[in-house]
């Protein structure tokens, strides 16, 4: 286990950013008819942050499995 103090800091951001995605989602189908037209703008901004939380995550398990964290 090689340099098990970055990947923690790589590791919990992208933990925060998953629950934050998960609030997000969680807030916009709770309040769906009270946001109006906004609807579309939080589901991209869902999807969007989504995207990045998997291509970070894959990034971390490439740098793992390539040695370099």
């Amino acid at each position: 286990m090689k340099n098990y103090k970055l990947r923690l800091a790589w590791i919990i951001p992208l933990i925060f950013l998953l629950i934050f995605n998960i609030s997000i989602i969680i807030f916009t189908v709770l309040n769906w008819d009270g946001l109006g037209s906004s609807n579309i703008t939080f589901l991209l901004f869902s999807i969007l942050l989504f995207v990045v939380i998997l291509f970070g995550f894959y990034r971390i398990r490439k740098w793992i499995k390539s040695g370099l964290i």
